[in-house]
């Protein structure tokens, strides 16, 4: 069942951490793209990948400013705030 006020408070949360003045489509891709450098950097070991990712971005401005956000603040830090997030929302 989809919770209407639980997807409204993570969107909150997500202003709260990344910025208010965010475009709801850029704000919701900063947790994508912060999971993605990790799968390409960490998992894969293929940092080609992560860049072909930013490269195909760049002509859509919503995505390509998550990426900005994501390579100007340490994706690790971005996914354990996510993950601490997460962890309180669940109780």
């Amino acid at each position: 069942m989809h919770d209407k006020n639980q997807e409204t408070k993570l969107i909150d949360e997500w202003r709260s951490m990344f910025g208010s003045d965010l475009e709801w489509k850029t704000l919701v891709h900063i947790p994508v793209h912060g999971g993605l450098k990790a799968i390409f950097l960490d998992t894969l070991n293929a940092p080609e990948r992560l860049e072909r990712d930013i490269l195909r971005h760049q002509n859509n401005p919503d995505y390509k400013k998550a990426w900005e956000y994501v390579e100007e603040n340490d994706y690790n830090v971005i996914n354990k705030q996510l993950k601490d997030l997460y962890k309180g929302l669940a109780k």
